[in-house]
Formats: structure tokens, C-alpha cells, sequence
């Protein structure tokens, strides 16, 4: 169900009712500890994050800052949007560096130190990880191209989707199966002219994102529970991690770890600190 939707004088005095003095709207209940961490960390004060109905409600604030000059922040996800230059620009309108929130909890740097907690070793090189991630991203380079152009043309065909499983070689296996990559490659390629395929592969090669900070952030998280289950598996433990906690890694970690040496800190600088100046 969507939200009431308040006038524009409504809206504005809404922070006073909620005892702040600036709301920000986000997409959904995973979002509120990623953006309260970051909003923390550079210093924005009395503030109060609320989960609004998806991303299309969301849309509807951000376009409303715009023309009507709302008086709140929308941080939102980037989706495929930051690609095609298709985001409303507005400073009280902030996005992900990549896909979504789950593109900048997993770095490199936070996935391996969540492994060493879950196989009880700290002796798990980076290479291990960035070994796996780059020739996982490297085989779906192409299903990458396709999903975004899926969603740049509006062509609703069922491309990557949310979860990795069904190109894995088994349900457990963190490996890529090179035959189902192919065989759902060859399904969707009649569905897309060259030139759809160009203009996407054209954007994301200029763009200074990685395959993996570009994809669809729920699949890399799902690829990423079976990277660390992988590994878990190979030390001979005998339990099993969940989505939830493996979010709840993540976000441990962002709070202990996010600084000027985080790969994505630049972005978030960028963003945030400016509406420190005008809160």
C-alpha cells in the first residue's frame, strides 16, 4: 500500500512532529542501519530515517524534491540508473556507488575478514576472494550487458535476477557452471538487438565501476553466502549461515571499518557532507 501522500507544507513540518530536524526517506528495512552508519560517521546530526513502500514510492519523494522543494533526503539505490545517467540529480537526493546498499557492504576487505570469522581462521589471503569474484564476474560479463539493457529498454525478461543458484554448479557450489551460463545466454539473445547490447557494454566499460559493484546487489550477496559457506564447508565446520546474518556481518563491519581507506568513501563524502552545510 502506498503512502498518504501529504502536501508539500505537510511534508516540510514532518520533522518537527518526529523531533528532528531532517527526515530521510529510504527503500526498504535493510537500508536503515547502511545509511544511519554512513550518516553517522561523517557527523549529520538529529535525524530520522523511515522506510518508505519500495523503490517506486520512493521515486515519487525524490521528483517531488525536485519540483516541489520538499524539505527532506532520499537515499536511495543507484539500480542500473547510475549507467544510463537516468537518476534525478537534487543534493537531498543520495545514492548507492553501486547497485544497492549490498554492492558497498561487500568489498573485498569486509568479505574476507567475515570468512576468517565464520572458518575461525585469520589466515585467509585477499587472493582467495579476489580470485573467485573476478572470474565470477567475468563469466556473467555478458548476462550483466543483457540485464541491463533489459532495464534500460524496459524489455521485462527474467535475465539475472536476485539469486545466483541457478548458474551454479550445484545448489552449494560457489563455482559458476559454464553450460548453464551459455545455455540461458543463447535463450536471451534473440530478444535483444546488437545495437541494445553495444550501448550498454559501451557504458559500463567507460564507467570506473566493477562488474561486481554494478550487478544486482541481492545476487552478489547470494554469491557471496556461498563463497563463505564454500570455505566454511572446506574447514569441515558443521553450520550453516543465513542471509540475515551474513547481513548482519556486513553492517558489523561498515561500522567498524568505514574510513577514507574504504573503496567507496570518496562517493559518500562527496554525497553526504554537503548536507551537513545546509541541515
Amino acid at each position: 500500500m502506498s503512502d498518504v501522500e501529504y502536501s508539500r507544507e505537510a511534508v516540510n513540518v514532518l520533522s518537527k512532529f518526529h523531533r528532528c530536524e531532517r527526515l530521510i526517506y529510504v527503500e526498504g528495512d535493510d537500508d536503515v542501519l547502511f545509511w544511519d552508519t554512513l550518516f553517522q560517521y561523517f557527523k549529520f546530526s538529529n535525524f530520522k530515517i523511515e522506510v518508505k513502500d519500495g523503490s517506486c514510492e520512493l521515486d515519487k519523494y525524490a521528483d517531488r524534491i525536485i519540483s516541489e522543494d520538499l524539505n527532506i533526503i532520499v537515499a536511495r539505490d543507484s539500480d542500473y540508473k547510475v549507467l544510463t545517467e537516468n537518476l534525478p540529480k537534487h543534493e537531498r537526493i543520495i545514492t548507492t556507488y553501486g547497485y544497492s546498499i549490498e554492492n558497498t557492504l561487500f568489498i573485498a576487505e569486509s568479505v574476507v575478514e567475515i570468512t576468517k570469522l565464520w572458518i575461525k581462521d585469520n589466515n585467509f589471503p585477499n587472493s582467495n576472494y579476489d580470485e573467485w569474484i573476478n572470474d565470477f564476474s567475468s563469466h556473467l560479463k555478458e548476462l550483466i550487458y543483457f540485464d541491463v539493457a533489459n532495464d534500460c529498454y524496459d524489455l521485462y525478461l527474467d535475465v539475472i535476477g536476485d539469486n545466483c543458484t541457478r548458474y551454479m554448479k550445484t545448489q552449494s557450489c560457489s563455482n559458476i557452471d559454464l553450460i548453464k551460463i551459455n545455455k540461458h545466454k543463447n535463450k536471451l539473445k534473440p530478444c535483444f538487438c546488437d545495437e541494445q547490447v553495444s550501448q550498454v557494454s559501451d557504458l559500463i566499460n567507460k564507467s570506473d565501476r566493477e562488474l561486481w559493484e554494478i550487478i544486482r546487489g541481492h545476487f552478489l550477496q547470494s554469491a557471496i553466502l556461498k563463497f563463505i559457506s564454500s570455505h566454511v564447508d572446506k574447514k569441515g565446520l558443521r553450520f550453516n549461515m543465513s542471509h540475515d546474518a551474513l547481513y548482519t556481518n556486513a553492517i558489523q563491519q561498515l561500522k567498524n571499518t568505514f574510513n577514507d581507506d574504504h573503496k567507496h568513501f570518496e562517493f559518500y563524502f562527496q554525497s553526504i557532507t554537503p548536507l551537513i552545510q545546509v541541515a
